[in-house]
């Protein structure tokens, strides 16, 4: 039986969170599908889990902002779905979900508000699918959930942020690191002054954190290489060794239990493509991300998009962003006016502003290589479906050479993840075998389930308007 609310969240990350609860205080009917067993997203991961005090001792973790959030969420009035996937997202408003017991079942709900963050950008290489590579945003999780440090050696690899954070907070939970290979495109230093005063003045806490994190690897004599190309991962059956090239020219062969990579954060845009939005191609951040008006409503009527899953801005960001949703779907419902409303939105929208302004200068100083985007023929682009870059190359030319038809002559994109990982990639190839633009060539289609789906979950809708 199909249950209705005025407003579904999907997602319980800080974004999530933040428009449920100032959707709650509206007086609006509100639910919330996670995945994971407790809220808090990837962000705040392991604040409820075994883990939970070395998670609040790692750098870089906000536990009191956390502890906050999540105990007003808790002792809230929101119908919270744990452990459930929400995987199709109706026309007419409708949210189809599966619990943890595989049963679907079918919330139908006035307005959506989309909060499913951020993925990592998937940049192929030699060996990047042995086991023993990962991305850092997994081992991060890995660490903050359950507390675990990977056997050595340990080398991370890529450029943004993040890897600074999980190299600190790695080498806290009593790990080490055997080095890191920055790959970033080289810094245009006019561009960093041009963005600099702005970040400074907006987010001076910020940039702080950011150079402390960096004066804590250099006193732990982390080696650094920077402007790194060709990276390869070696291995018979799991990774054993890496080569590179550093900035000299000097091809490295060193040997690694585990290597971590991270090219960039971008916004996670499946459920918006398969409930028909549209997407805008994002020159400076290189990925696309969902057409959005000011308050986060995306050209599907009544479908929000806020945090990460919008446009990548960081937590402060998305707590702003989800709020801004959800006053906006207050008023839509007509469960408040904008007058009354109108310094609440004041607030958030300025708090919004000053967390984005740390942005640009993030931008600046980890810039994707793009010749990564090209990888050799025999790279592996769709690892669920095997179909490597000299495949889809030679497909391409057979035909129109768009997305679509070349994922029905090959069935990349066709595997466990749907496409998450190879969408990109395979459009950044076609883009660059025919001399097209990106944004011209779009995604390929996305349809439901945009996540896995088993059968018998399928089947297991049983009233009609859910099969409906």
């Amino acid at each position: 039986m199909a249950e209705f609310f005025d407003l579904v969240v999907i997602g319980a990350g800080p974004a999530g969170i933040s428009a449920a609860l100032t959707a709650s205080d509206a007086g609006l009917h509100v639910a919330v599908v996670e995945e994971h067993f407790s809220p808090g997203g990837q962000v705040w991961r392991g604040a409820d889990g075994p883990a939970a005090r070395m998670w609040r001792r790692l750098p870089g973790v906000t536990a009191r902002e956390a502890s906050r959030f999540l105990t007003r969420f808790r002792h809230s009035d929101i119908r919270f779905f744990s452990q459930a996937r929400a995987w199709e997202i109706t026309s007419s408003g409708q949210v189809l979900v599966t619990d943890v017991n595989g049963n679907s079942f079918t919330l139908t709900s006035r307005k959506i508000v989309l909060a499913t963050g951020a993925q990592e950008r998937t940049v192929p290489f030699r060996g990047w699918t042995l086991p023993g590579v990962m991305t850092v945003g997994a081992g991060q999780i890995l660490l903050k959930s359950s507390g675990v440090v990977p056997r050595e050696p340990i080398w991370l690899a890529g450029q943004g942020p993040l890897i600074a954070l999980y190299a600190v907070q790695l080498l806290a939970a009593g790990g080490s690191i055997a080095g890191i290979l920055q790959t970033g495109a080289p810094v245009s230093w006019v561009r960093v002054l041009q963005t600099l005063p702005e970040a400074i003045w907006q987010c001076p806490g910020q940039i702080g954190k950011g150079l402390v994190r960096l004066a804590k690897i250099r006193l732990r004599r982390v080696r650094i290489f920077r402007d790194v190309e060709k990276i390869e991962a070696l291995g018979s059956g799991k990774l054993e060794a890496v080569s590179f090239t550093d900035r000299k020219g000097i091809t490295h062969h060193v040997d690694a239990a585990v290597l971590m990579v991270h090219e960039g954060l971008i916004p996670g845009v499946h459920p918006v493509l398969a409930a028909g939005g549209r997407l805008e191609w994002d020159e400076t951040e290189l990925c696309f991300r969902p057409i959005l008006d000011e308050w986060g409503e995306s050209t599907v009527p009544g479908l929000f998009v806020a945090g990460d899953a919008a446009r990548i801005g960081g937590a402060d960001a998305a707590l702003y962003s989800g709020a801004l949703a959800a006053l906006r779907v207050a008023m839509q419902t007509g469960h408040a006016e904008e007058k009354a409303l109108a310094r609440k939105i004041r607030f958030h929208r300025k708090r919004f502003r000053q967390a984005m302004a740390l942005r640009p200068l993030v931008t600046t100083l980890s810039r994707l290589r793009l010749e990564q985007l090209s990888p050799a023929d025999d790279v592996m682009i769709c690892r669920c479906e095997s179909v490597n870059a000299g495949t889809i190359c030679r497909a391409s030319l057979t035909g129109s050479g768009m997305p679509d038809q070349v994922k029905a002559f090959t069935r990349t994109g066709m595997g466990a993840c749907q496409g998450r990982q190879c969408a990109l990639p395979l459009s950044v190839l076609l883009a660059s075998t025919h001399n097209k633009s990106i944004a011209e060539l779009g995604l390929f289609r996305v349809r439901a389930p945009f996540k896995p789906l088993k059968l018998g979950e399928l089947a297991s809708l049983s009233h009609e308007s859910d099969i409906q």
